[in-house]
């Protein structure tokens, strides 16, 4: 909390309305210098982990003063190695969602890639776990600088942003995407004419998650598709770092959710099919970036150097991938599809 940013008090879960107990007392943002030392509880029935007290919607803007969707995307590269890479991931969508594939060759590449489950999963999510079959008209929310539209444009969607930061609106636009300035209650978006709507890594951000997914359920056409993706309050990363767990993010994750708590949010929301798996993807990104938030913490620095990617973490990603054929909740992220009916 900080004398400079407005709070209000939420002693209650957002998703079942239960108590929660105190689980971070003094979380801080180590990654981009939000002020202010944060409270966390855990509902005592789903799970869900809060801000408590929560900053208010007025002041949430300025947890965002210099985050990364403020810059345009660096360019991944273009050697040999990178292109094979790309041909298998595109080989694969192609082998498991129906996307078009160019060459044979890629769709071998994509068959080998699938026996990594690290991979996999990073290719499961360039389609945001869309089937091509489902190809339309695409709304992502919270889309920031466009990296997700780029994606799905790629993949022969049509697809569009609404997104509430100003300057993050500003760089899609240059990228040449039609992005909306607001939130999906105050963006002007038609509602039912959507094919499929991708909350990446948004719905932990919101103040109102039931009515954030109500108000996408009314914007879909009948039978299209919801896909929410956001960190697991469960993971095995949770358990191990705490409040340097990269996925807790303060304070600009007002809520994380745990598998229980995403798919009665979704009900509660009115969905008419309610989906929720829990995968590894983002292990490695959130191995090394705990760590280096950790030893901030320790050494009494203000600011985390997240590292180049390191060994170790191919290592922690494998070792959760184990743990979660015996513990399936322990991946770093959940996946929530979630249907409105025909």
């Amino acid at each position: 909390m900080t004398a400079d940013i407005t709070t209000t008090d939420t002693p209650q879960c957002e998703v079942c309305g239960s108590a929660g107990a105190v689980l971070h007392e003094r979380a801080s943002d180590y990654l981009f210098g939000a002020p202010g030392v944060w409270r966390y509880r855990r509902c005592h029935r789903c799970r869900l982990v809060w801000q408590d007290p929560m900053v208010t919607a007025a002041d949430v803007g300025r947890l965002y003063a210099s985050y990364y969707t403020h810059a345009k995307p660096p360019e991944t590269g273009t050697g040999m190695a990178r292109r094979l890479y790309r041909a298998a991931q595109r080989g694969y969508l192609g082998n498991t969602f129906g996307y078009p594939v160019e060459h044979w060759l890629h769709r071998v590449l994509g068959a080998l890639l699938s026996l990594h489950p690290g991979r996999r999963v990073d290719a499961d999510f360039l389609a945001q776990y869309l089937p091509a079959s489902a190809r339309g008209r695409l709304l992502d929310v919270g889309c920031g600088h466009g990296e997700m539209l780029a994606q799905m444009r790629d993949l022969g969607w049509s697809a569009q942003g609404i997104e509430p930061d100003a300057r993050a609106v500003d760089v899609a636009r240059a990228r040449g995407f039609h992005v909306a300035l607001g939130t999906v209650f105050t963006a002007e978006v038609p509602s039912a004419s959507f094919d499929a709507i991708t909350l990446s890594h948004v719905i932990e951000h919101v103040h109102r998650p039931i009515e954030t997914l109500r108000r996408c359920r009314e914007l879909l056409a009948p039978g299209g598709a919801l896909v929410a993706i956001t960190p697991n309050a469960d993971s095995w990363g949770h358990r191990t770092f705490g409040a340097a767990w990269r996925g807790l993010e303060p304070p600009r994750h007002l809520q994380v959710f745990s598998r229980d708590a995403l798919a009665a949010a979704a009900e509660a929301a009115g969905f008419d099919t309610v989906h929720v798996r829990v995968t590894i993807r983002n292990a490695r990104g959130i191995w090394d970036a705990s760590r280096a938030i950790q030893d901030a913490f320790h050494r009494g620095e203000a600011r985390a150097v997240i590292p180049p990617p390191t060994a170790r973490a191919e290592v922690w990603q494998a070792a959760e991938w184990c743990r979660s054929l015996v513990i399936p909740d322990v991946g770093e992220e959940l996946v929530l599809v979630a249907r409105r009916g025909a």
